[in-house]
């Protein structure tokens, strides 16, 4: 059974630069906090439940169908890389020859973020839409406007 902390260690280990970079957690013992929104998010969509959202547990994550298990990771990540670029506050600094360009980190980061969106689409049968990946479409209609 795939548990919370097997979850976290492959979250980490996918973007532990970045959740450095912003100052979140990357623990990987079961509670971190910096992921369990993402984690949560995952588990719904993928059609698991969870009991809190304020915490996810092990419980939860077995609620998630063993077929979904790579969808639910490959989600779990995408949630996690728009909260990094949520957090993102920090910006290039120069101190006489030091220069550091956080910028750079973030451009990659909504960079992976859009070539996710447009895998996880293909994969999945996924849409992004303003608010991020949604599952299905709707169709108003109109037709073309001339």
């Amino acid at each position: 059974m795939t548990t919370r902390a097997d979850v976290e260690t492959e979250l980490v280990a996918r973007l532990s630069g970045l959740l450095t970079a912003v100052s979140m957690a990357t623990t990987t013992a079961g509670a971190n906090a910096s992921l369990n929104a993402s984690i949560g998010w995952a588990v719904r969509i993928v059609g698991g439940s969870v009991a809190s959202i304020g915490s996810v547990t092990n419980d939860d994550i077995a609620t998630v169908p063993a077929a979904s298990l790579d969808t639910f990771l490959d989600l779990a990540e995408y949630r996690t890389r728009l909260t990094i670029d949520g957090n993102f506050a920090k910006v290039d600094t120069k101190v006489g020859d030091v220069e550091v360009k956080y910028g750079q980190l973030r451009r990659g980061n909504e960079r992976a973020i859009a070539r996710l969106e447009a895998m996880y689409g293909a994969a999945y049968g996924l849409t992004v839409q303003a608010a991020g990946l949604t599952a299905g479409t709707l169709d108003l209609g109109f037709g073309a406007i001339v």
